[in-house]
């Protein structure tokens, strides 16, 4: 008798614990579930990264220009600059246009290819929000995603800034506005 009523108790116990590890398990799910959607909500609003770093950014230099043998002053020349972002399947794609002027000559904005970047794809390094080439030989690009700008130095001098966000609409042809 003793035996089963011992048999009886260790059952009921088992089927006590059992509901009180559900009730547990099904709070903890619960508590889960909600901080999953508070968090989410939270993070709607933010875009994706892809969506911050893609894009046009442009930067205007201007300088002396001198005679290359007798360092006689020519004039001014100006120097127009844009790096276009695109977004591509494993990365971004990298485009410089750079455009020269100068107030000594009568040719106008004319393309520079000598000194512009050739195209080329970069995956971005979150550790130090660089776009970096698996080729060497081109530097990485450092971002400032906070304040939209962009250097071509881990010095961050000579920003780029932001001034577009479909780097795929760009126009290689297009010259420069006065």
């Amino acid at each position: 008798m003793q035996h089963k009523q011992a048999t009886a108790e260790c059952v009921e116990y088992f089927f006590y614990l059992k509901i009180n590890c559900m009730h547990y398990s099904m709070m903890s799910a619960i508590i889960f579930s909600i901080a999953t959607m508070l968090l989410g909500c939270d993070n709607k609003n933010k875009q994706p990264l892809s969506d911050e770093i893609a894009g046009t950014y442009a930067a205007e230099r201007q300088g002396v220009q001198t005679h290359a043998f007798s360092d006689k002053v020519l004039g001014n020349f100006f120097i127009r600059d844009t790096i276009f972002i695109k977004q591509i399947e494993n990365g971004y794609e990298i485009t410089n246009h750079r455009w020269r002027n100068t107030d000594y000559d009568t040719m106008g904005w004319r393309r520079e290819y000598e000194n512009a970047m050739k195209t080329h794809t970069v995956t971005f390094d979150k550790t130090d929000s660089a776009l970096r080439s698996a080729m060497s030989f081109y530097a990485p690009i450092y971002l400032d995603l906070e304040n939209k700008r962009l250097y071509l130095s881990s010095k961050r001098t000579n920003p780029y800034n932001k001034v577009g966000t479909d780097a795929g609409q760009q126009q290689a042809g297009n010259t420069p506005k006065q």
